[in-house]
């Protein structure tokens, strides 16, 4: 209902997502009797503060170990450790931190660092390179219900599932893809690139929408 994109471009997501992961991680640690909760946040974006406010408000008595941040250690010093005790991962994930998301994935690392620099294709799996695509147009109508999306193409399903429907359709048209920079809790200039192309439809067709059936004053107020 917001339409937010926060710096006009990025539909905002990781932090709902991390309130929940951290909601479902405090459950867990109760019902296993754990006495702390570990995170791997690195000291430089918002991931720490939204993990460590989270946990705090809800688990006050769990300690919080963050060993990436505490120990400031590069991606590959991770994968060099995970890799000496019998656990390989991606290679790709040497170089960026992708977090993927029903409501959108983000990617951070390398050229991200760099305003004038993007990412390699070989990062993004959601959506197919809008300059190069040759995906034939596609039309579908999405119905809404005080807000709130309901239906695709006349067909009703949950959130969940018209969500997923809608970045698989619209995620071959290279929709969703973009990048952000803004500043960070911490007061640093933070940039990512993400891909979220059934979320920014939604905001764009419900944005259009909200043109249609308000008032003019109902319309200035929503966007003072």
């Amino acid at each position: 209902k917001s339409n937010g994109l926060r710096g006009g471009v990025y539909p905002v997501s990781v932090g709902a997502e991390r309130t929940a992961q951290a909601e479902a991680v405090v459950r867990v640690a109760r019902d296993v009797g754990a006495t702390a909760i570990g995170h791997g946040s690195t000291r430089a974006g918002n991931d720490q503060i939204r993990f460590d406010v989270a946990i705090r408000a809800l688990a006050p008595e769990l300690a919080i170990h963050a060993p990436i941040r505490d120990l400031n250690w590069s991606r590959a010093q991770e994968s060099a450790w995970l890799a000496e005790r019998g656990i390989h991962i991606d290679a790709k994930t040497v170089d960026y931190s992708i977090n993927v998301g029903l409501f959108g994935t983000t990617i951070g690392g390398k050229e991200t660092h760099d305003p004038w620099k993007m990412p390699p294709e070989s990062v993004y799996a959601m959506t197919a390179d809008p300059a190069t695509t040759e995906r034939e147009p596609e039309e579908l109508v999405l119905g809404f219900e005080q807000g709130l999306p309901v239906s695709i193409d006349g067909e009703r399903m949950g959130s969940v599932d018209l969500l997923r429907t809608l970045n698989e359709r619209a995620g071959p048209h290279g929709i969703g893809r973009g990048t952000h920079l803004g500043d960070t809790i911490l007061g640093v200039k933070g940039r990512l690139a993400f891909e979220a192309p059934g979320p920014l439809l939604l905001v764009i067709a419900h944005r259009e929408l909200e043109k249609l059936v308000q008032t003019r004053w109902q319309a200035y107020w929503r966007q003072t």
